[in-house]
C-alpha cells in the first residue's frame, strides 16, 4: 500500500514539476487576489468580469502559460538531447514533438478563451492581447531565453503583466461598459487607487522575478554552457551582475519605503511594519548573502529566498484588501 502511495506521489511530483505547477499557481493567485481583494472591493457593486468570464480568463492564462513552459522544454531538448536527463518529467518523453503538439494546442485553448473574455466585454480587440502572451511566449523559448540580458526581461514583464496588470485593464473595460458608474468612480478618485496600487504591485513583481530569473541562470550554469546559451553571466560570481541585481534590489527597497511613506496612518501601521519585517528585510538578506554566493549552492540559497519574498508579495494582497 504504501509502496503504491510512493509510486503515485513521485508521479504526481514529476508532473507538478514539468508543467512549473508552482509558478502556475503563484500567476493564478496573484490574478485572483488582485481581482477579488483589491478591485472588487473598492468598486463595490460596479460592473466587473464575472465569475465565469473571470474564470475563463484565468484558465487563457493558465493554458498559455503552461504551453509556454512545454515549449520551452522543446527548444532545449532541440538544442541539447541531454536535457532530458534533468528532473522535469515531460523532457523523457520519447518523442518530444508531442511537446510541441501539446503546446500549441493550449496555445489555441488559451487564446480563444481570451478572446472570448475579450467579446463579453465588449472590447474584443482586447483578446489580441492574448495572442501577444502567446507570441512572446513562444519567441522567448525560440530565442530570448538565450540572449545577453532579454531572456530575464521578458519573461519578468511578461509574467508581471499578464498576472497583475491584465487583470485591472479587463476590470477596467468591464466598468466602461457603465458610464454612469464609471463616471463616479473616476470622480471619487478610486481608478486612481486602484490604478496606483496595480502598477506598484506590477513594477515590483517585475524586479522580483527579473532577479529570481537572473539567479536562476546562475545557477543554471554549466547547462547553459551545453546549451549554448549567450547571457550576460561569464562565471558564478560575476561582479557585473551582482552588481546589477543589487541596484534592482536597492531600487525595490527605495520604492517600497516610498510606498510605505505615502501609505502610512494609523491604521495601516501594522500592515507596514510587518511588510518591512517580512519584505524588506529578507531583501536586505538576500544583497547580504549575494555579495558572499561563490558556488551553485549558494545561488540557490538566493533563489530560495526569493521564491519567499515572492510569496509574501502575494500574500501582501490580502493585506492590502484589508487596510482599504
Amino acid at each position: 500500500m504504501l509502496a503504491k502511495l510512493s509510486h503515485w506521489i513521485r508521479i504526481f511530483i514529476r508532473y507538478w514539476n514539468s508543467f512549473r505547477a508552482s509558478s502556475i499557481l503563484a500567476i493564478l493567485c496573484a490574478q485572483c487576489f488582485v481581482h477579488f481583494f483589491i478591485i472588487k472591493p473598492l468598486v463595490e457593486d460596479g460592473p466587473l468580469l464575472s465569475v465565469p468570464e473571470f474564470a475563463a480568463f484565468s484558465m487563457s492564462t493558465f493554458f498559455i502559460a503552461m504551453a509556454g513552459y512545454l515549449l520551452s522544454d522543446y527548444y532545449d531538448i532541440k538544442v541539447n538531447p541531454a536535457v532530458r536527463t534533468k528532473k522535469y518529467y515531460a523532457t523523457k518523453l520519447k518523442n518530444i514533438s508531442s511537446l510541441y503538439t501539446v503546446g500549441f494546442i493550449l496555445n489555441v485553448i488559451g487564446c480563444l478563451l481570451g478572446i472570448w473574455v475579450a467579446w463579453k466585454v465588449g472590447f474584443f480587440n482586447m483578446g489580441l492581447l492574448f495572442i501577444v502572451f502567446s507570441t512572446v511566449l513562444y519567441f522567448y523559448s525560440l530565442r530570448y531565453k538565450r540572449l545577453f540580458f532579454w531572456g530575464p526581461f521578458v519573461i519578468s514583464f511578461t509574467l508581471s503583466f499578464f498576472s497583475i496588470v491584465n487583470v485591472w485593464l479587463f476590470d477596467f473595460f468591464a466598468l466602461r461598459a457603465n458610464p454612469i458608474v464609471f463616471g463616479d468612480l473616476y470622480a471619487s478618485s478610486v481608478l486612481k487607487t486602484i490604478t496606483f496600487i496595480v502598477l506598484g504591485y506590477a513594477i515590483a513583481t517585475f524586479f522580483l522575478i527579473f532577479v529570481k530569473e537572473t539567479v536562476k541562470e546562475m545557477t543554471k550554469k554549466k547547462d547553459e554552457d551545453a546549451l549554448h546559451y549567450n547571457t550576460f553571466i561569464p562565471e558564478y560570481n560575476s561582479k557585473r551582475v551582482k552588481s546589477i541585481i543589487s541596484i534592482i534590489i536597492l531600487t525595490l527597497i527605495v520604492l517600497l519605503a516610498f510606498a510605505e511613506i505615502l501609505f502610512y496612518s494609523p491604521k495601516t501601521l501594522y500592515f507596514l511594519l510587518t511588510v518591512i519585517i517580512l519584505g524588506q528585510v529578507p531583501l536586505l538578506i538576500f544583497l547580504f548573502l549575494l555579495q558572499k554566493a561563490h558556488t551553485k549552492e549558494d545561488f540557490s540559497l538566493l533563489l530560495n529566498i526569493m521564491d519567499f519574498i515572492i510569496f509574501i508579495g502575494i500574500i501582501s494582497i490580502l493585506g492590502i484588501s484589508v487596510v482599504l
